[in-house]
């Protein structure tokens, strides 16, 4: 029973897939960063040495941005890549109980994505489509490393990882397709590295001690994704049989103009 439910499942969205077949067509990208603990996109977790200092790490709103390049593949599968710049952006709060201190440090960490995107489209009516997505990214972090925050009281130091990394990239959307002025797109996106991309260090410097913390992040995060891509018409492809008729009428006006050995080329 559960083969036959699956087999029907897989039949009627078969019947109601519809991607643009043949259709190449640049967009523009925008997707804000969305806090979140699902999936380790939010807080993170970082332990003091001292009993007395409690920090509190968060990913705060960012923003992703950049062009996108979709190519449509075939009836039902359409392949997306691009660039992108994203920024995410952290918190942190240090709280020393014995000197009653309470600090918070905002820092960012920047880098460039370029992904790829399998696409499996899905027609809900005459303009309306889903489509669910999985691919991978090239993940580029072009800063060493960063210092943020007072060197003498309360700083954050991060290093990166690796300058190229790989991700996974999840992505859910629904797009109205209008016949002339190009794709609305609204989606949710979920990026995921396969390790760390920075190793952060808290220090705290007070009267008596100096306290280091490390931490890892993740670089986890989900987007609210917003797209438009601009009309563009089908190529329309040549048939095998087509293009044997226009090489046979290629070689007829070869044969008009050239004949061997009565008056050359002409």
């Amino acid at each position: 029973m559960r083969k036959a439910t699956l087999i029907f499942f897989f039949i009627f969205c078969h019947a109601l897939l519809g991607a643009q077949e043949d259709v190449t067509t640049f967009g523009l990208m925008v997707k804000p960063i969305i806090p979140s603990n699902i999936l380790r996109a939010g807080d993170v977790s970082i332990k003091s040495e001292r009993s007395n200092i409690n920090l509190n790490m968060t990913q705060k709103v960012g923003y992703s941005f950049g062009m996108i390049i979709r190519m449509g593949i075939t009836k039902n599968w359409t392949f997306e890549t691009g660039l992108n710049y994203t920024k995410r952006n952290f918190s942190v709060n240090l709280v020393d109980d014995d000197l009653l201190f309470d600090d918070d440090l905002d820092f960012a960490i920047f880098g460039y994505e370029l992904p790829f995107m399998a696409i499996l489209n899905i027609q809900l009516g005459n303009q309306v489509f889903m489509n669910t997505a999985f691919g991978g990214s090239i993940d580029m972090y072009p800063r060493y490393a960063n210092d943020f925050g007072d060197d003498n009281v309360f700083y954050i130091y991060t290093r990166r990882q690796l300058v190229y990394q790989p991700a996974l990239i999840a992505n859910v959307g629904w797009e109205y397709r209008t016949n002339e002025n190009g794709i609305w797109y609204l989606g949710g996106s979920f990026h995921r590295p396969f390790i760390a991309v920075y190793k952060a260090t808290v220090g705290y410097v007070a009267d008596n001690y100096t306290d280091h913390s490390t931490t890892f992040l993740t670089g986890n995060y989900l987007t609210i994704d917003l797209r438009y891509f601009f009309h563009e018409e089908p190529v329309k492809r040549k048939t095998r049989e087509q293009r044997r008729k226009e090489r046979e009428e290629e070689q007829k006006k070869k044969d008009v103009f050239y004949r061997p050995g009565v008056d050359g080329l002409k």
